[in-house]
């Protein structure tokens, strides 16, 4: 995750981003904000999985199992307030996961982003 300069907009730092991180010329990078949700991107990324036969026989683990995977989808839309944005540059696209942190030490709002993919998704364009 990378803390982004206060008052950018997220392209603005999403762009920041890639440029720093992998020496691509500012100028060479563009980013756009993607509609989908980053719980809908993670579902695409990490599709759930049927239990195994074993757990599938046992009742109590098939329970069990079924609790888990409600959680973990529950979990998925936490960051849902947060944006996509696609972002390309020197050859590569990225879609990364950023927002805006209200109210740093100077009482400026900064971003961050964090990096969800290293191709794109067919879905997300």
């Amino acid at each position: 995750m990378l803390g982004l300069a206060a008052c950018q907009p997220l392209p603005e730092g999403a762009r920041q981003y890639i440029a720093e991180r992998y020496t691509c010329p500012i100028e060479r990078v563009s980013a756009r904000v993607l509609t989908k949700k980053p719980s809908e991107l993670r579902a695409e990324l990490d599709p759930p999985s049927a239990p195994s036969k074993e757990i599938e026989a046992d009742a109590g683990r098939l329970a069990m199992w079924k609790q888990q995977q409600a959680k973990k989808r529950a979990d998925l839309t936490t960051s849902d307030y947060n944006q996509l944005i696609e972002v390309t540059g020197c050859g590569m696209v990225y879609v990364l996961e950023c927002h805006r942190r209200s109210k740093v030490g100077n009482g400026q709002s900064s971003s961050s982003c964090s990096q969800m993919t290293k191709a794109p998704l067919a879905a997300a364009h």
